[in-house]
């Protein structure tokens, strides 16, 4: 997700140079892109060092336990999706932004170098699965 984001970054301002507008505007729209694409991939950085792990309660709860140990209370927001091998997870804290993530199954692209995920690991994606779409309908 930060790869695209700053890929995107890198590729759009020279493109945004090249079209065929007056200075002004093209240096506008290029400051515009730059800050627009910045701010969403800091937020996503912020997101990523901080959430540790997110536990999916029964009831739709979504609890996300931060690096320090902090733990938050959330709810699932529009536009989850959940497929067999990945989920986009789009969470709503009951105060701040939302922001949405992408997890992958534990044998998703091959796994870890040299280790299979063990029967717990899959059997637990799995229940996530089914709690996800029953709270959520994805």
């Amino acid at each position: 997700m930060l790869g695209i984001g700053a890929a995107s970054l890198a590729i759009a301002v020279p493109i945004i140079a090249l079209l065929p507008l007056d200075a002004p505007i093209r240096l506008l729209l290029g400051v515009l892109w730059f800050v627009a694409e910045g701010t969403c991939l800091w937020r996503l950085a912020r997101i990523y060092r901080r959430v540790r792990s997110y536990t999916l309660l029964p009831d739709g709860r979504v609890l996300v336990e931060d690096e320090g140990g902090y733990v938050a209370t959330a709810r699932f927001a529009a536009g989850s999706t959940i497929t067999r091998r990945l989920v986009w997870l789009r969470v709503r804290p009951l105060s701040g932004r939302p922001w949405g993530e992408l997890l992958a199954a534990p044998d998703a692209f091959g796994g870890r170098p040299g280790e299979q995920p063990g029967r717990a690991e899959i059997e637990a994606w799995r229940r996530f699965q089914v709690i996800c779409r029953y709270v959520s309908a994805c």
